[in-house]
């Protein structure tokens, strides 16, 4: 009778190991995929430091200063720039490049801010500029502009990208990486339930005549990884 306890409290206990180490595992992965995957996790951090109103703030700061470089009114560029677009095109950003590493978009994600009213507004102002001084409107004087109408998007994008991800969304770059990674690990949660699966089959086999049991070794299995 103590052998056929001890053979039965044998087999329980490393099948419940095996399970304990599992469901750790498992607990993990579905971690990962829920909070570290997860945009709102960023977002809500985000909207609770108020990110968009930081970035907004460094926007203008920006406008305020490009004169000394390019000539073109502080006014120009604020009224081209709203704290609305500011927020939808953060936002945007970080939900499209989890959307992609998510697998829910196949191409990288890539900023949307629209700068239709900048374009236009800097380029009333060289026109009015032109005519003021009685400058022809040259094909140096457009080329002027166009690298000016660069450089500024270039710097607001730098502003709107609050977590650098534009670093990441790179060809072959690390969210694509992780989007691979990311695969790999829902291939492995399927590969550890199956495994799970049949672990408590040969647990329920040993103690087919004590169900009781069964629960036991499988509930110290789900304390042990929790």
């Amino acid at each position: 009778m103590k052998n056929k306890k001890l053979y039965n409290y044998l087999p329980n206990l490393i099948i419940s190991l095996f399970l304990a180490f599992l469901f750790l595992a498992l607990s993990l992965l579905f971690a990962a995929d829920n909070i570290f995957f997860e945009p709102t996790t960023y977002t809500n951090s985000m909207h609770k430091i108020k990110i968009e109103d930081t970035a907004f703030q460094e926007i203008q700061t920006y406008c305020e200063q490009q004169y000394a470089y390019t000539g073109v009114e502080a006014d120009t560029l604020k009224k081209s720039i709203n704290k609305t677009d500011v927020s939808n095109a953060i936002y945007s950003y970080v939900e499209d490049t989890f959307s992609y590493i998510l697998g829910k978009k196949s191409e990288l994600p890539e900023f949307k801010a629209d700068f239709t009213l900048l374009e236009k507004n800097i380029s009333d102002d060289y026109t009015k500029w032109a005519e003021k001084e009685g400058v022809k409107y040259s094909q140096e004087l457009e080329d002027i502009k166009q690298k000016t109408i660069k450089n500024v998007e270039q710097a607001i994008e730098s502003d709107l990208d609050v977590m650098l991800l534009s670093h990441i969304n790179k060809p072959n770059g690390i969210s694509t990486k992780l989007k691979d990674l990311l695969v790999l690990a829902r291939k492995i949660r399927i590969a550890l339930i199956a495994t799970a699966v049949i672990l408590i089959g040969v647990m329920a086999a040993v103690n087919r005549k004590h169900i009781g049991g069964l629960l036991y070794w499988v509930g110290t299995s789900l304390f042990c990884s929790s």
